[in-house]
């Protein structure tokens, strides 16, 4: 499936592919991007096949012998460390060294707020505001004092910021958050 949907696919290529199709790869223009998210999760044929079009900008359809030229930007994401993935051979070093020539670290939420108790206070009230259309600070200011009470303030949200999020939308509809985890 997911080589269907970077690649594309020619009609019967496969059960299901009843018409041609372009994929992700053909459809970015020359100066837009492909985001791959959770990209330590990709089997490793995948990350071979997505290394050549890398290396080469060039790749083909399913079932296509035909090359076709990809002018894009590859953006990834996961939240895996990926160091530890080579080291344990799931994730391929020379795969690794094409997709890293710009890293950017985000920290975890238990991590910026650690860090700025107040980012839990903003994160909350942009979230209720982004789930209900209004601004509400007091609200927010609510929610924070229960997750306090009830999840302490040094929970670790393992989740990050979907689970602030899924935190929020429990407290909005039934007054509570119960964590499916209690600490990672």
């Amino acid at each position: 499936l997911i080589e269907s949907e970077l690649f594309g696919h020619k009609r019967g290529s496969f059960t299901g592919a009843i018409a041609d199709r372009q994929g992700w790869l053909e459809l970015c223009p020359e100066l837009g991007a492909v985001f791959l998210d959770e990209i330590g999760d990709v089997d490793a044929a995948i990350q071979v096949t997505l290394l050549r079009v890398l290396q080469t900008r060039m790749f083909s359809r399913l079932g296509e012998t035909e090359l076709r030229q990809f002018r894009g930007k590859i953006i990834a994401a996961t939240n895996r460390d990926l160091a530890e993935e080579m080291r344990a051979g799931r994730f391929r070093q020379d795969f690794y060294y094409r997709l890293c020539s710009d890293v950017l670290e985000v920290p975890s939420l238990h991590a910026r707020i650690a860090d700025n108790p107040e980012e839990l206070g903003q994160l909350t009230a942009h979230l209720i505001e982004r789930a209900t259309g209004a601004c509400a600070s007091g609200l927010a200011d609510e929610i924070v004092q229960w997750i306090d009470v009830n999840l302490g303030p040094g929970y670790a949200w393992p989740g990050n910021i979907r689970e602030l999020e899924q935190c929020v939308r429990n407290y909005l509809i039934r007054g509570s958050y119960a964590p499916a985890m209690t600490s990672v």
